[in-house]
C-alpha cells in the first residue's frame, strides 16, 4: 500500500507547522471572559469546532451567549451586547447586524429542546432551525447545505462519529458559508486526525465546565481549565452563596417527562413554517 506523501498530508490540513501562522483567525467572543482569555479573543466565526466530552453537562450552556450573537451573560442570565471581533476586529464577509440576523442550525440534537428557556438565554426563536434527519448521511447533508448556504451564523451537528472526508467537506462548507460548525462527538469518540479549527473537550465541574483544548488550528494545546457560571445559572452549580432563579439550559433532562411547553412559537424560514418550537 503507497504510503501518502508530505504533500498529500499538508493538503489534507493533517500537518501543522508550529512556526508559520495563515494570518490571524476570525473570532468572536464566547460571552466568558476566561474561555475568551485562553483561546486568545474567543471562538472561531468560522470553521469546524468539535465538542467532545459528556451529553448534558452544560454544553449548550456554554455556547448560548455565542449561538445568540448578544454577548456575555450577565448575573440574572440576561445577556449584554459585545463587539463582534475577527483577528484585527470585525469580521470580514457579515456584519454585526446582519450576524444577528442568521439563522442557528440545530441538526439532530439528543433531547427535545425547552422553546421557553430559549429566550431567556438571549435566543431569538425566529433564527432558531430545528433539523432531524432520519439518518447520519441525511444529517451530514442537512449540514453541509446549512453551512455553505450563508444563511446560517453557526450549526450545531450531534454525530457519533464524523468520516474524515465528511468532516474536510464541512469545513470546506463552513469557510464558504463564513459559518461555524459546532461538532458534538460525545465522550468517547476522538476527534485526532480530523481536519478542524479547534478541539475542545468538556468534563463537568462544580462551578460550571471544565475545558482543555488538546488541539487547535493556530496556537499550542491547552490544559484544563475552568469557566465559572455560578454568576449566571447559581442553581446549576455547586455554590455557598445564596442562589436564585436561573432558566434551563435549553433541554428536557432524560429522567423527566416533557412538560406541555405550547407557547405558539414557530420556526419558520423564509416565511415557511419549518416545525414548532415546543
Amino acid at each position: 500500500m503507497q504510503q501518502p506523501s508530505l504533500e498529500q498530508l499538508e493538503q489534507q490540513q493533517l500537518i501543522w507547522r508550529g512556526r508559520e501562522s495563515s494570518g490571524p483567525v476570525a473570532a468572536r467572543p464566547s460571552g466568558w471572559p476566561e474561555l475568551d482569555r485562553q483561546l486568545g479573543g474567543g471562538l472561531p466565526s468560522r470553521g469546524v469546532i468539535t465538542v467532545q466530552g459528556p451529553t448534558g453537562i452544560g454544553e449548550l450552556r456554554l455556547l448560548w451567549p455565542f449561538l445568540s450573537g448578544r454577548g456575555a451573560l450577565s448575573g440574572h442570565g440576561v445577556l449584554s451586547d459585545h463587539s463582534v471581533l475577527s483577528g484585527h476586529g470585525a469580521l470580514s464577509g457579515h456584519s454585526e447586524h446582519s450576524e444577528k440576523d442568521r439563522l442557528v442550525a440545530l441538526i439532530a440534537p439528543p433531547y427535545p429542546l425547552n422553546a421557553e428557556s430559549l429566550p431567556g438565554a438571549g435566543m431569538d426563536l425566529k433564527r432558531l432551525l430545528l433539523v432531524q434527519p432520519g439518518t447520519d448521511r441525511e444529517a451530514l447533508w442537512a449540514a453541509e447545505q446549512c453551512l455553505k448556504s450563508g444563511a446560517c451564523q453557526a450549526v450545531c451537528l450531534w454525530q457519533d462519529r464524523v468520516p474524515l472526508v465528511q468532516a474536510r467537506r464541512l469545513q470546506l462548507a463552513a469557510r464558504a458559508g463564513e459559518s461555524a460548525n459546532f461538532l458534538f462527538l460525545g465522550a468517547h469518540n476522538a476527534a485526532a486526525g480530523l481536519p478542524v479549527d479547534l478541539c475542545l473537550e468538556l468534563s463537568p465541574h462544580p462551578h460550571g465546565i471544565a475545558v482543555s483544548v488538546p488541539r487547535r488550528k493556530q496556537g499550542w494545546a491547552l490544559s484544563r481549565f475552568v469557566v465559572a457560571m455560578t454568576d449566571v445559572w447559581p442553581e446549576l452549580t455547586l455554590d455557598t452563596r445564596p442562589r436564585q432563579r436561573a432558566p434551563y439550559s435549553g433541554f428536557y433532562p432524560a429522567s423527566e417527562p416533557r412538560a406541555n411547553t405550547d407557547t405558539g412559537a414557530r420556526i419558520e424560514v423564509g416565511g415557511e413554517v419549518r416545525g414548532e418550537a415546543g
